[in-house]
């Protein structure tokens, strides 16, 4: 058995970053990212739609709900992103899904994950570009919220007195702060998140920063990189894109991979662990105390 929480410790780790589509495949796959219309798509998702206005989220992922659309249940804010919720039953995945949207409409970003139930979990995330003009050139700053949610929480509540070995796990709550250079004149772009802490049932654990590595950004002012470690050992990836006119704002999906929990005592043991995080965040004077909450 795992450490964590005896079977909750199986069942939320889950070997595998998810299953692939036609349920086929017993290898683990890696997060995948597509593009369709204005919706850029990471890992298991195919859809979603995030209405900030009447705070409602509606996802499209295996195993989540009768509708090939299915809306979520809003559970309050993390971060200061919209938190959503999902479980048919008491024997169904229990889905965690966190969405954002900049203050002028112009980018969304949503991620979602379940803790995993008969040895795999599903994952992923959507950034929607609604405009984006590009500036003429110039280096640009972007600082703000980071919040996420990882496949490695306790069991689920069973009040049917289930089998163990059928009982869903949870999500856990994990939040930070994102750091963005972005050079418009020869359209790279790179960063950070840091101050990084999971909740796991109520108790606070600290984990490493991790750095958005050097990428492009595209005509359309979208990108996608990997993310690493501060010693270079690579624990996964990001995409998103930029919106509103001269780039006002930047939306994002960062997608942990095992390995991300190295160090942390009370994970010596899990393998397959994953991390969804989103940022939706906007332009701050490069370097300026504006940036970082001191001004």
């Amino acid at each position: 058995m795992k450490k964590i929480l005896t079977f909750a410790a199986f069942a939320a780790v889950m070997a595998g970053c998810g299953e692939s589509d036609d349920g086929d495949s017993d290898e683990p796959t890696t997060p995948t990212t597509s593009t369709s219309d204005a919706q850029i798509v990471v890992g298991n998702v195919s859809s979603s739609s995030f209405n900030s206005t009447d705070g409602t989220l509606t996802v499209q992922i295996n195993l989540d709900g009768d509708d090939t659309l299915q809306e979520y249940v809003a559970a309050g804010t993390l971060n200061g992103y919209s938190r959503f919720t999902q479980q048919d039953d008491d024997l169904d995945r229990a889905y965690t899904a966190l969405a954002g949207e900049s203050d002028d409409g112009s980018v969304q970003a949503t991620v979602v994950i379940d803790g995993g139930q008969f040895n795999r979990y599903f994952g992923g995330g959507t950034v929607t570009q609604n405009n984006y003009t590009a500036p003429t050139s110039g280096l640009v700053s972007y600082a703000g919220d980071y919040a996420g949610v990882s496949n490695v929480g306790p069991v689920a509540d069973n009040p049917n007195n289930a089998d163990p070995s059928l009982l869903p796990a949870t999500a856990v709550d994990v939040t930070g702060t994102v750091f963005i250079n972005a050079d418009f004149t020869d359209n790279v772009l790179n960063g950070a998140v840091y101050d990084r802490v999971m909740d796991y049932d109520g108790t606070d654990i600290d984990l490493q920063d991790v750095v958005l590595t050097v990428t492009s950004i595209e005509a359309d002012g979208s990108f996608t990189g990997s993310v690493e470690f501060g010693d270079l050992t690579p624990v996964g990836g990001y995409d998103g894109a930029f919106g509103g006119d001269d780039a006002s704002s930047v939306a994002g999906v960062v997608s942990l991979t095992e390995g991300f929990l190295e160090g942390v005592s009370q994970f010596d043991e899990v393998i397959g662990e994953a991390e969804y995080g989103v940022f939706v965040i906007d332009q701050c004077p490069t370097g300026g105390a504006e940036c970082f909450g001191t001004e």
